[in-house]
């Protein structure tokens, strides 16, 4: 039947998969019926390569992140300009489906998941996780890469942008004690850093009284929503805490609605990893053509060179064992509340080299 006029549809009379056509120029664009909501370093930029070439997906290009930047009564914004949304009547017959990937609404689930909720309830949700401890390694290299940190007097590394970021961010409190920033560099970008960042959190933690415990009962205490960047004040090591995104997109969305996959599936076996995301959105499955990349991981065949996260992933130093055994510690109460959020994941979960105990 004929579209409705995109200018006319409102919060509350869309949901995922609704399509509408802007009357003057007579395109056709349609609200996504899966969005991967991240974690950030948990190959969803892999995830979006794969899924552009499957014939039946419209995958949007970048990251869009409007849920957790704009209100959703903005959506006819988010309909019309996000790259690739632009669909035939052919596509409508052939139930060609939209999705996206932003990471970021895994971390600013406070208002991302209430917005998307409003807007799309029906919508599928996609989030890939990885062993948290590498998790925070890749996040670490991430910033360095960007030029986030910096090495102070004390001989520890920081957190510190350049000035006027969208997100700006700096724990150092005298400009005086900063001694450089570090470089794009496997050189400064390497273990020995990282655990001059960990040594920096960990004594900043204890002397503000930040814990996991602490957080988890803020974050599930029934109140105000808690974000875990925003409690621990930082994000290489707080975004590896996955349970309090669950948590809250729990408490907007039936969890048949939200799918969880893990970074090592994808590196073991990425078709069946793809498969058990095209049967959650609900698309036919597209077989994938794999090649094997010189550091070992499964690329897709003919786009080689645009699979840069697994290449950046294999040229890094070992973690330091003291670096290890402390953020393996920490991450033991997360991995126990994980284990009671998604039972029936729980043997994935003693894979990780995270310690229970």
């Amino acid at each position: 039947g004929d579209l409705p006029d995109i200018s006319k549809l409102t919060v509350g009379a869309v949901d995922a998969g609704t399509c509408g056509m802007n009357c003057e120029s007579g395109t056709i664009h349609c609200l996504p019926q899966g969005i991967v909501i991240g974690e950030a370093k948990c190959g969803t930029s892999e995830i979006r390569l794969w899924l552009q070439h499957h014939p039946k997906i419209r995958f949007a290009y970048g990251e869009p992140n409007f849920f957790s930047d704009k209100p959703a009564q903005m959506f006819h914004n988010y309909l019309e300009t996000t790259k690739r949304w632009k669909f035939s009547k052919e596509d409508l017959d052939q139930n060609v489906v939209g999705m996206e990937k932003s990471p970021r609404y895994s971390q600013a689930y406070c208002q991302a998941a209430p917005s998307m909720k409003s807007l799309m309830p029906s919508v599928r949700l996609v989030l890939s996780l990885r062993d948290p401890v590498s998790r925070a390694y890749s996040g670490f290299r991430q910033h360095c890469r960007m030029q986030r940190l910096v090495l102070t007097k004390d001989d520890l590394v920081q957190r510190c942008d350049a000035p006027g970021g969208k997100y700006y961010t700096c724990h150092v409190a005298n400009p005086g004690d900063v001694v450089r920033r570090l470089a794009n560099s496997k050189h400064d970008c390497s273990a020995d850093n990282f655990h001059k960042y960990i040594l920096a959190q960990k004594t900043r933690f204890e002397e503000q009284g930040l814990s996991i415990e602490d957080f988890r009962k803020k974050a599930e205490s029934g109140g105000e929503c808690v974000q875990a960047d925003v409690y621990f004040g930082e994000q290489i090591i707080s975004h590896s805490l996955y349970s309090s995104t669950l948590v809250e997109y729990y408490k907007h969305f039936d969890k048949h609605q939200l799918l969880v996959v893990f970074m090592e599936e994808f590196i073991s076996d990425p078709q069946a990893f793809m498969d058990r995301i095209q049967s959650h959105v609900g698309v036919e499955h597209h077989k994938f053509e794999t090649t094997r990349g010189d550091n070992g991981y499964w690329l897709l065949k003919g786009h080689e060179s645009q699979s840069k996260s697994q290449k950046m992933e294999a040229k890094h130093d070992e973690m330091k064992a003291e670096t290890r055994d402390w953020l393996t510690k920490f991450y033991g109460v997360e991995v126990k509340r994980l284990k009671e959020l998604l039972p029936d994941l729980s043997s994935h979960f003693d894979k990780w080299t995270v310690s229970t105990s």
